[in-house]
């Protein structure tokens, strides 16, 4: 199991050569693998969709990804995204405040749970006719320790969960104080969005001339 220091710990990586601004989150999941397969994948679909946000209405950024990373040593999630210099601020306090609204659970996370679990059961249908995308599936059910029955697992799980089994994922897996932040750009550019996004105590790491 990864064993974070409590945090939130924000990382300022100051890099002279970037235009952009790099936002990446990592949360320690504790939810279980196997177990919350399912939800997972719902809640993951969730986070991309509220994640577009970041690109549609603030236009700060071309995208902003979410997606679970497993190892043997343990589950994080990843949320990703090059963001414009100049919106940088508004779309990590955006981004931050989405999180922690999807953690508690809000009143858009039903209708939301609604349309993420209609996609992914849409998606495995069309991946059961189509022979290399089934075959990838397996692959992972087999990396991920699930079962391997050719996906029809995964549909049944997914046509099972609840909104209640997709929140309590997320309240488990956005907790802040799993939550590693790094900010990497032009120092000017991360010292404004730190500002911008109300961040203190980060740890600054220069990048070597």
């Amino acid at each position: 199991m990864l064993r974070p220091a409590p945090g939130p710990t924000w990382i300022a990586h100051a890099d002279p050569r970037a235009t952009q601004l790099l936002v990446s989150l990592w949360f320690v999941a504790t939810s279980d693998r196997a177990g919350r397969a399912a939800a997972r994948a719902i809640a993951e679909e969730i986070l991309a969709q509220r994640l577009k946000y970041v690109r549609s209405d603030l236009s700060a950024s071309y995208g902003v990804s979410a997606r679970y990373r497993t190892s043997r040593f343990g589950d994080a999630i990843r949320i990703e995204g090059n963001c414009d210099a100049a919106r940088a601020g508004a779309a990590v306090r955006w981004i931050l405040d989405a999180l922690e609204r999807l953690r508690l659970g809000d009143g858009e996370l039903a209708a939301d749970f609604v349309r993420a679990r209609r996609k992914l059961l849409a998606a495995a249908l069309a991946d059961a006719a189509d022979v290399g995308a089934m075959a990838d599936r397996l692959e992972d059910a087999v990396v991920d320790g699930l079962p391997v029955d050719g996906g029809a697992w995964e549909m049944k799980a997914v046509a099972a969960t609840t909104v209640a089994d997709v929140q309590a994922v997320l309240a488990a897996d956005l907790q802040p104080a799993r939550m590693v932040g790094l900010l990497s750009g032009a120092k000017q550019v991360v010292d404004a969005t730190l500002a911008a996004a109300g961040i203190t105590g980060a740890v600054q790491v220069a990048e070597p001339n």
